[in-house]
């Protein structure tokens, strides 16, 4: 075949233009020789690993996580309520300062192409607008079964005086075709 092949829709390899028959022959004996790809593309997981994120929340976060669920709820969107009724100013819904250690399960670890099988939270303190959490996830346990793993991970989110906001344990299902998963980190 002598047309041109370009590198634009072609993922798999950067290639240069190819135009002539000499330039596909020294192409084709260079991918020839290239030794096999070896690595591996499952994600390695382990006891013990962890993952953190950080986010400061907005009052335009919490207009926007009202409006998506329609969670109206008057201590997350009314100021005067939430003065009058202990809480100083609308208050972070839960759910979305704990939907961080989701967002870290999803994205960081175990990573892509994991399920979210259930948590349980627990909110201890208020989160403010303008308060930075940081979500962290630990990964404490590990059950095998015959297509794919079932973590467990611990999670706390923590605002930047070191108040605990929330904790928990979640179960994530990791498919074991895109998971490898070992005992210990050596």
């Amino acid at each position: 075949m002598t047309a041109c092949a370009e590198e634009t829709g072609i993922a798999a390899r950067k290639f240069k233009k190819l135009c002539t028959p000499q330039q596909f022959a020294a192409f084709a004996k260079e991918l020839a020789e290239a030794p096999p790809e070896t690595a591996d593309t499952k994600r390695r997981i382990c006891l013990g690993d962890t993952a953190t994120m950080e986010r400061t929340f907005t009052e335009e976060d919490i207009q926007q996580f009202a409006k998506l669920t329609g969670d109206y709820g008057k201590l997350h969107t009314d100021a005067a309520f939430a003065a009058k009724y202990g809480f100083g100013r609308p208050v972070v819904h839960g759910i979305l300062t704990g939907s961080l250690l989701s967002s870290i399960m999803g994205t960081t670890l175990p990573g892509a192409g994991t399920i979210l099988m259930d948590e349980n939270l627990t909110f201890t303190a208020p989160v403010y607008a303008g308060d930075t959490i940081t979500a962290s996830i630990k990964l404490v346990h590990m059950e095998e079964k015959k297509r794919w793993y079932i973590g467990e991970f611990k999670g706390t989110c923590k605002k930047s005086d070191g108040t605990l906001a929330v904790e928990g344990t979640i179960h994530q299902l990791m498919m074991k075709t895109l998971f490898t998963y070992y005992e210990n980190n050596q």
